[in-house]
């Protein structure tokens, strides 16, 4: 839009511009200098850059339609999907997106030694691998497909491996166990993932189980948008997490 003329102002919650390029890939898979090189040649255009402006709080998205021509909403799938696990309150469960912004802001996380990572998708691998930069040093995957359907790029999960994640296909969590901290997590087996017409429908076998001592839990299966920017002022149609076009 910059490049076409338009006047174009950048409202974003965070310090910097970039976004999930910035604050969603670690630094070891996209160096911070290289993506200020783009960025740089976006904001030369004339955009004007609203870093820490929160949109539903610092300035309401009804009064960005009334002061603009038009609004473009590009925020994304921005948080972590969450699951029904028993547990996932107590102190040293993390979610996946959630855990790479806190690392990506610098913020001060304790993870241990002994750690687990559920999921079996780009995200989690990038978890696992910054968790074992973060220091630690039995780090695990494990996730409900089989080898064959996991959803990260077949190098993404060479590399994991290389680096010294354990991968364990066909297990779903069942339960975060310990008092108010996470001991450790109980699996139970995932006999299959999708149904006959490939729809996602996973079949547990509750009989066989497994238990891992942990320190910490990642939950990275997936990311869903957050639309609390919604005020309900700007006749913005949401169901299930989603705009509807009309």
């Amino acid at each position: 839009l910059g490049s076409k003329g338009h006047e174009v102002t950048l409202f974003d919650p965070f310090p910097k511009p970039g976004g999930a390029l910035r604050y969603g890939i670690p630094r070891y898979r996209l160096p911070e200098e290289r993506l200020e090189k783009d960025i740089q040649v976006i904001l030369e255009t004339g955009v004007t850059f609203r870093g820490q402006c929160l949109v539903g709080k610092e300035i309401s998205l009804a009064s960005l339609r009334k002061n603009h021509d038009a609004v473009f909403i590009a925020s994304g799938a921005n948080a972590s999907a969450r699951i029904p696990l028993e547990g996932s309150g107590k102190k040293g469960v993390f979610w996946g997106l959630e855990f790479l912004l806190d690392v990506s802001l610098g913020r001060k996380i304790e993870l241990g030694k002994n750690i687990v990572v559920v999921g079996g998708g780009n995200v989690a691998i990038d978890v696992a691998l910054t968790a074992k930069r973060l220091g630690g040093k039995n780090v695990q995957m494990f996730c409900l497909e089989s080898r064959e359907e996991m959803p990260a790029h077949p190098w993404e999960i060479a590399l994991a491996e290389e680096e010294g994640v354990f991968i364990h296909n066909s297990w779903a969590p069942k339960r975060v166990l310990g008092q108010d901290r996470v001991t450790g997590l109980g699996f139970m087996r995932c006999s299959s993932v999708f149904d006959g017409a490939c729809n996602f429908n996973p079949v547990y076998d509750e009989e066989i189980t497994h238990r891992v001592e942990v320190e910490s839990i990642i939950l990275a299966v997936g990311q869903r948008p957050s639309l609390a920017f919604q005020d309900g002022e700007t006749g913005l149609r949401v169901e299930k997490d989603r705009v509807v076009v009309r």
